[in-house]
Protein backbone atom coordinates (compact mmCIF):
# COMPACT_ATOMS: atom_id res chain seq x y z
CA UNK A 1 0.00 0.00 0.00
CA UNK A 2 1.03 3.65 -0.38
CA UNK A 3 2.08 4.95 3.03
CA UNK A 4 0.29 7.97 4.45
CA UNK A 5 3.65 9.35 5.62
CA UNK A 6 6.18 8.55 2.86
CA UNK A 7 9.48 6.92 3.80
CA UNK A 8 11.32 9.93 2.37
CA UNK A 9 9.68 12.15 5.02
CA UNK A 10 10.74 9.76 7.78
CA UNK A 11 14.29 9.79 6.40
CA UNK A 12 14.37 13.58 6.79
CA UNK A 13 12.85 13.33 10.26
CA UNK A 14 15.46 10.78 11.29
CA UNK A 15 18.23 13.09 10.04
CA UNK A 16 16.73 15.98 12.03
CA UNK A 17 16.62 13.86 15.19
CA UNK A 18 20.22 12.72 14.66
CA UNK A 19 21.21 16.41 14.52
CA UNK A 20 19.47 16.81 17.88
CA UNK A 21 21.42 13.87 19.29
CA UNK A 22 18.48 11.43 19.33
CA UNK A 23 19.28 7.81 18.49
CA UNK A 24 16.79 5.61 16.57
CA UNK A 25 15.96 3.79 19.82
CA UNK A 26 15.01 7.12 21.47
CA UNK A 27 11.76 7.52 19.53
CA UNK A 28 8.98 5.31 18.17
CA UNK A 29 6.62 5.95 15.26
CA UNK A 30 3.01 5.20 16.25
CA UNK A 31 -0.66 5.35 15.15
CA UNK A 32 -1.68 4.70 11.53
CA UNK A 33 1.76 5.25 9.90
CA UNK A 34 3.20 2.46 12.06
CA UNK A 35 0.20 0.19 11.43
CA UNK A 36 0.59 0.62 7.69
CA UNK A 37 4.22 -0.49 7.87
CA UNK A 38 3.06 -3.66 9.62
CA UNK A 39 0.69 -4.46 6.76
CA UNK A 40 -2.45 -2.97 8.34
CA UNK A 41 -4.08 -0.84 5.63
CA UNK A 42 -5.60 1.85 7.85
CA UNK A 43 -5.68 5.55 7.01
CA UNK A 44 -5.99 8.51 9.39
CA UNK A 45 -8.49 10.62 7.45
CA UNK A 46 -8.76 13.33 10.12
CA UNK A 47 -5.04 14.14 10.39
CA UNK A 48 -3.42 12.78 7.22
CA UNK A 49 -0.42 15.12 7.48
CA UNK A 50 0.48 14.41 11.10
CA UNK A 51 3.44 12.30 12.27
CA UNK A 52 2.68 10.81 15.70
CA UNK A 53 5.48 9.44 17.82
CA UNK A 54 6.65 8.77 21.35
CA UNK A 55 10.03 10.21 22.28
CA UNK A 56 12.05 9.46 25.40
CA UNK A 57 11.94 12.57 27.56
CA UNK A 58 15.51 12.21 28.75
CA UNK A 59 16.84 12.13 25.18
CA UNK A 60 15.53 15.58 24.18
CA UNK A 61 18.18 18.32 23.90
CA UNK A 62 16.02 20.90 25.67
CA UNK A 63 14.52 20.96 29.15
CA UNK A 64 11.19 19.30 28.43
CA UNK A 65 8.40 18.36 30.82
CA UNK A 66 6.00 15.45 30.69
CA UNK A 67 2.73 16.20 28.93
CA UNK A 68 0.57 15.33 25.96
CA UNK A 69 2.98 17.08 23.60
CA UNK A 70 6.44 18.59 23.68
CA UNK A 71 7.87 21.37 21.52
CA UNK A 72 11.27 23.06 21.46
CA UNK A 73 11.49 26.34 23.40
CA UNK A 74 10.59 29.61 21.70
CA UNK A 75 13.44 31.32 19.83
CA UNK A 76 15.60 28.19 20.04
CA UNK A 77 17.53 26.69 17.14
CA UNK A 78 15.56 23.49 17.66
CA UNK A 79 12.24 25.23 17.04
CA UNK A 80 13.65 26.95 13.94
CA UNK A 81 14.85 23.58 12.63
CA UNK A 82 11.49 21.96 13.37
CA UNK A 83 9.58 24.73 11.58
CA UNK A 84 11.91 24.37 8.58
CA UNK A 85 11.22 20.61 8.55
CA UNK A 86 7.44 21.17 8.64
CA UNK A 87 7.58 23.74 5.83
CA UNK A 88 9.85 21.53 3.72
CA UNK A 89 7.99 18.22 3.96
CA UNK A 90 4.42 19.48 4.51
CA UNK A 91 3.87 17.22 7.52
CA UNK A 92 3.52 18.29 11.16
CA UNK A 93 4.97 16.54 14.18
CA UNK A 94 3.22 15.39 17.36
CA UNK A 95 5.87 14.32 19.87
CA UNK A 96 4.54 12.75 23.06
CA UNK A 97 7.30 12.56 25.68
CA UNK A 98 7.66 9.33 27.64
CA UNK A 99 7.12 8.97 30.53
CA UNK A 100 3.67 10.50 30.29
CA UNK A 101 0.74 9.55 32.52
CA UNK A 102 2.70 6.51 33.67
CA UNK A 103 3.41 5.40 30.10
CA UNK A 104 7.12 4.77 30.61
CA UNK A 105 9.92 4.15 28.10
CA UNK A 106 9.82 0.51 29.17
CA UNK A 107 6.43 0.18 27.49
CA UNK A 108 8.11 1.11 24.19
CA UNK A 109 10.58 -1.76 24.35
CA UNK A 110 8.43 -3.92 22.10
CA UNK A 111 8.87 -1.60 19.11
CA UNK A 112 10.40 -3.23 16.04
CA UNK A 113 12.93 -2.07 13.48
CA UNK A 114 11.80 -0.60 10.17
CA UNK A 115 14.36 -0.22 7.39
CA UNK A 116 14.19 3.06 5.47
CA UNK A 117 15.25 3.29 1.80
CA UNK A 118 18.49 5.07 2.81
CA UNK A 119 19.51 2.03 4.85
CA UNK A 120 18.82 3.61 8.26
CA UNK A 121 16.58 1.91 10.80
CA UNK A 122 13.86 3.49 12.92
CA UNK A 123 11.52 2.02 15.51
CA UNK A 124 7.79 1.53 14.89
CA UNK A 125 4.96 0.34 17.11
CA UNK A 126 3.53 -3.07 16.36
CA UNK A 127 -0.26 -3.43 16.04
CA UNK A 128 -0.24 -5.18 19.43
CA UNK A 129 1.57 -2.24 21.06
CA UNK A 130 -0.81 0.21 19.39
CA UNK A 131 -3.89 -1.48 20.87
CA UNK A 132 -2.29 -1.94 24.30
CA UNK A 133 -1.46 1.79 24.24
CA UNK A 134 -5.12 2.64 23.61
CA UNK A 135 -6.25 0.39 26.46
CA UNK A 136 -3.81 2.20 28.74
CA UNK A 137 -4.88 5.68 27.67
CA UNK A 138 -8.63 5.08 28.09
CA UNK A 139 -8.20 3.50 31.52
CA UNK A 140 -5.36 5.38 33.24
CA UNK A 141 -6.63 7.85 35.83
CA UNK A 142 -4.80 10.84 34.33
CA UNK A 143 -5.91 10.29 30.71
CA UNK A 144 -9.22 8.43 30.78
CA UNK A 145 -11.31 11.59 31.18
CA UNK A 146 -9.73 13.23 28.13
CA UNK A 147 -10.05 10.06 26.05
CA UNK A 148 -13.62 9.21 27.00
CA UNK A 149 -15.11 11.42 24.28
CA UNK A 150 -12.86 9.72 21.72
CA UNK A 151 -14.05 6.21 22.50
CA UNK A 152 -16.71 5.98 19.73
CA UNK A 153 -14.08 6.78 17.08
CA UNK A 154 -11.51 4.54 18.73
CA UNK A 155 -14.00 1.67 18.68
CA UNK A 156 -14.30 2.00 14.92
CA UNK A 157 -10.52 2.09 14.54
CA UNK A 158 -9.94 -0.96 16.73
CA UNK A 159 -12.62 -2.90 14.86
CA UNK A 160 -10.70 -2.15 11.64
CA UNK A 161 -7.52 -3.46 13.25
CA UNK A 162 -9.38 -6.55 14.50
CA UNK A 163 -10.72 -7.28 11.01
CA UNK A 164 -7.22 -7.20 9.52
CA UNK A 165 -5.71 -9.12 12.46
CA UNK A 166 -8.21 -11.92 11.87
CA UNK A 167 -7.28 -12.02 8.20
CA UNK A 168 -3.61 -12.22 9.15
CA UNK A 169 -4.32 -14.70 11.98
CA UNK A 170 -2.46 -12.39 14.36
CA UNK A 171 -3.72 -13.98 17.56
CA UNK A 172 -1.99 -11.61 20.01
CA UNK A 173 -3.41 -8.53 18.33
CA UNK A 174 -6.83 -10.19 18.12
CA UNK A 175 -6.81 -10.76 21.89
CA UNK A 176 -5.69 -7.17 22.51
CA UNK A 177 -8.47 -5.79 20.28
CA UNK A 178 -11.09 -7.84 22.10
CA UNK A 179 -9.74 -6.59 25.43
CA UNK A 180 -10.03 -2.98 24.23
CA UNK A 181 -13.59 -3.55 22.97
CA UNK A 182 -14.66 -4.96 26.35
CA UNK A 183 -13.11 -2.05 28.25
CA UNK A 184 -14.33 0.63 25.83
CA UNK A 185 -17.93 -0.57 25.81
CA UNK A 186 -18.04 -0.04 29.58
CA UNK A 187 -16.54 3.45 29.28
CA UNK A 188 -18.42 4.64 26.20
CA UNK A 189 -20.03 8.08 26.81
CA UNK A 190 -23.72 7.95 27.67
CA UNK A 191 -26.30 10.22 25.99
CA UNK A 192 -26.08 12.43 29.07
CA UNK A 193 -22.50 13.26 28.17
CA UNK A 194 -23.32 14.45 24.67
CA UNK A 195 -22.92 18.10 23.71
CA UNK A 196 -26.03 20.26 23.62
CA UNK A 197 -25.82 21.72 20.11
CA UNK A 198 -28.45 24.32 21.06
CA UNK A 199 -26.35 25.72 23.89
CA UNK A 200 -26.15 29.52 23.78
CA UNK A 201 -23.80 32.05 25.37
CA UNK A 202 -24.44 33.08 28.98
CA UNK A 203 -24.60 36.68 30.21
CA UNK A 204 -20.82 36.48 30.65
CA UNK A 205 -20.44 35.51 27.00
CA UNK A 206 -19.02 32.26 25.70
CA UNK A 207 -17.55 30.24 28.55
CA UNK A 208 -14.86 27.58 28.67
CA UNK A 209 -11.68 26.60 30.45
CA UNK A 210 -9.23 29.49 30.62
CA UNK A 211 -5.54 28.90 30.01
CA UNK A 212 -3.33 31.63 31.48
CA UNK A 213 -4.44 34.86 33.14
CA UNK A 214 -4.23 37.43 30.36
CA UNK A 215 -7.06 39.50 28.86
CA UNK A 216 -6.76 40.40 25.18
CA UNK A 217 -9.01 41.78 22.47
CA UNK A 218 -8.80 41.39 18.73
CA UNK A 219 -10.40 40.04 15.58
CA UNK A 220 -11.68 36.47 15.38
CA UNK A 221 -10.47 34.16 12.64
CA UNK A 222 -12.39 30.91 12.13
CA UNK A 223 -10.22 27.99 11.07
CA UNK A 224 -12.50 25.00 10.60
CA UNK A 225 -10.07 22.80 8.64
CA UNK A 226 -6.65 22.83 6.99
CA UNK A 227 -8.00 24.53 3.86
CA UNK A 228 -8.56 27.67 5.98
CA UNK A 229 -4.94 27.95 7.13
CA UNK A 230 -4.09 30.54 4.48
CA UNK A 231 -6.66 32.96 5.96
CA UNK A 232 -4.88 33.31 9.29
CA UNK A 233 -3.10 36.65 9.81
CA UNK A 234 -0.62 37.55 12.53
CA UNK A 235 -2.28 39.01 15.63
CA UNK A 236 -5.74 37.48 15.05
CA UNK A 237 -7.53 35.31 17.60
CA UNK A 238 -7.78 31.74 16.34
CA UNK A 239 -11.23 30.14 16.68
CA UNK A 240 -11.38 26.42 15.85
CA UNK A 241 -13.21 23.21 16.80
CA UNK A 242 -9.87 22.02 18.21
CA UNK A 243 -6.21 22.03 17.18
CA UNK A 244 -3.53 19.45 16.47
CA UNK A 245 0.14 19.53 15.44
CA UNK A 246 -0.91 20.34 11.87
CA UNK A 247 -1.88 23.82 13.18
CA UNK A 248 1.58 24.62 14.55
CA UNK A 249 2.58 27.24 11.96
CA UNK A 250 -0.65 29.25 12.16
CA UNK A 251 -0.71 28.99 15.94
CA UNK A 252 2.48 31.02 16.00
CA UNK A 253 0.52 33.85 14.36
CA UNK A 254 -2.31 33.75 16.89
CA UNK A 255 -2.80 36.37 19.58
CA UNK A 256 -5.00 33.94 21.49
CA UNK A 257 -6.83 30.64 20.98
CA UNK A 258 -10.48 29.64 21.36
CA UNK A 259 -11.71 26.08 20.78
CA UNK A 260 -15.01 24.22 20.96
CA UNK A 261 -13.42 21.08 22.37
CA UNK A 262 -10.70 20.13 24.82
CA UNK A 263 -9.64 20.71 28.40
CA UNK A 264 -6.59 21.80 30.34
CA UNK A 265 -4.44 19.04 28.80
CA UNK A 266 -5.60 19.38 25.17
CA UNK A 267 -3.28 20.35 22.32
CA UNK A 268 -4.48 23.97 22.21
CA UNK A 269 -3.95 24.37 25.96
CA UNK A 270 -0.44 22.94 25.78
CA UNK A 271 0.50 25.23 22.89
CA UNK A 272 -0.99 28.27 24.65
CA UNK A 273 1.22 27.63 27.67
CA UNK A 274 4.25 26.92 25.48
CA UNK A 275 3.84 30.12 23.46
CA UNK A 276 2.72 32.25 26.40
CA UNK A 277 -0.60 33.26 24.84
CA UNK A 278 -4.05 33.12 26.48
CA UNK A 279 -6.69 30.60 25.48
CA UNK A 280 -10.23 29.56 26.28
CA UNK A 281 -10.83 25.91 25.41
CA UNK A 282 -13.84 23.60 25.60
CA UNK A 283 -16.43 26.31 24.86
CA UNK A 284 -18.55 23.85 22.83
CA UNK A 285 -20.12 26.67 20.79
CA UNK A 286 -17.47 29.22 19.76
CA UNK A 287 -17.34 28.23 16.08
CA UNK A 288 -21.15 28.46 15.85
CA UNK A 289 -21.38 31.89 17.50
CA UNK A 290 -18.32 33.78 16.25
CA UNK A 291 -17.64 34.91 12.69
CA UNK A 292 -14.54 36.07 10.85
CA UNK A 293 -13.70 39.64 11.82
CA UNK A 294 -15.80 39.76 15.00
CA UNK A 295 -14.20 42.02 17.61
CA UNK A 296 -13.94 39.99 20.79
CA UNK A 297 -12.58 40.24 24.33
CA UNK A 298 -10.96 37.08 25.71
CA UNK A 299 -10.48 36.83 29.47
CA UNK A 300 -8.38 33.74 30.12
CA UNK A 301 -8.51 34.14 33.91
CA UNK A 302 -12.32 33.94 33.89
CA UNK A 303 -12.50 31.60 30.89
CA UNK A 304 -14.86 33.90 28.96
CA UNK A 305 -15.13 35.35 25.45
CA UNK A 306 -17.35 38.39 24.76
CA UNK A 307 -18.21 40.15 21.54
CA UNK A 308 -17.39 43.88 21.64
Amino acid sequence: MKYQIPDQVLEKLNKLFLRWGLKPEDWVLTTEPSLQRSGYEIIDEKNPFEIDLWVKLASLPWRATSGWMTLPPKNSKYLAQLEHFVKTVGYSLHMVPSPFAGYTPGKLSGAVDYLLPDGKKIKIMTPLMYIDQLVYLVTHRSTRKAFRSRIPKLLLRVKDVLRIARRKQDTKTIRACKRFLRVAEKLRPTPGHSVDIFQTPSQDGIKGQGIGAKTVNGSARLILHALDFGKMKKGEILVAPDTNPEYILILRKAKAIITDNGGISCHAAIIAREFGIPAVVGTKIATRILKDGDKILLDAKRGTVKEL
